[in-house]
């Protein structure tokens, strides 16, 4: 682990439950330093921004496992797909809420073209959003200018932050094909994505003037908290359905 404040902390991680992913992003978030994780679901899962109603999504929730997000933003049903997380101090990304997109957006459309993965041009959208409370109910059906899309106009990566404190944390998804609760969003062909993390985070890692730092798994002194909080919050009706 870095040393010196100037590195960033790099977790290619595997699919897991919606508890513990959300569990470990907010554990990132309450720890020392810049992690940058990378990771998937199982089962496919339901994610809800934290100002949507659970009411409004009865019938996903009936049919598969879901779970509320720390971030704001839009629903996202997370199957074939990458979700990236940048947890920091947020004078690494600045005050301006729309500028700190930037530095991940912008590095992962020059991973998507370093594979060779073709782009569509921004669209601006007709309702402008504040980041956290979405104009639709699916994150993906309301594109705004900084989210990209592909060649055909879809959009296929969207994210959202939330801030406590002198930190930030930053979830984005990538979706790869287009789910069918949400067939607006996401790549029509498939292209070869198992390079993509961790070309990726040395790709954010260079954005952000940082040194990255693999590991292999949370580190230790993290598991407890995350462990409390996957099984007294994100698992828990008391949050997941608080809206």
């Amino acid at each position: 682990m870095s040393k010196d404040g100037a590195g960033l902390e790099i977790l290619l991680d595997g699919p897991h439950s919606a508890a513990w992913n959300m569990a470990v992003d907010e554990t990132l978030l309450n720890a020392r330093g810049a992690w940058f994780r990378v990771y998937r679901w199982w089962p496919r899962t339901l994610s809800l921004g934290y100002f949507q109603r659970a009411q409004d999504f009865a019938r996903e929730r009936a049919q598969i496992p879901w779970v509320r997000r720390p971030t704001g933003g839009g629903a996202i049903l997370h199957d074939n797909e990458w979700t990236l997380s940048l947890a920091l101090e947020n004078t690494s990304l600045g005050r301006d809420i729309e500028a700190s997109y930037g530095p991940l957006h912008d590095a992962l459309r020059s991973t998507l073209e370093d594979l060779k993965v073709p782009l569509g041009l921004p669209k601006p959208s007709k309702n402008p959003s504040n980041h956290a409370r979405p104009n639709t109910p699916w994150c993906f059906d309301d594109p705004i200018p900084m989210d990209l899309l592909s060649k055909e106009g879809h959009k296929v990566f969207g994210s959202a932050q939330r801030r406590r404190g002198n930190r930030v944390l930053h979830h984005g998804s990538l979706i790869l094909s287009p789910p069918r609760e949400n067939p607006g969003a996401g790549f029509r062909r498939s292209f070869p994505s198992q390079a993509l993390p961790a070309l990726l985070a040395c790709k954010i890692a260079k954005h952000l003037g940082r040194t990255p730092y693999f590991h292999h798994g949370l580190p230790r002194e993290y598991c407890a908290q995350a462990e409390d909080l996957a099984r007294h919050k994100y698992s828990r009706p008391s949050w997941n359905q608080k809206r």
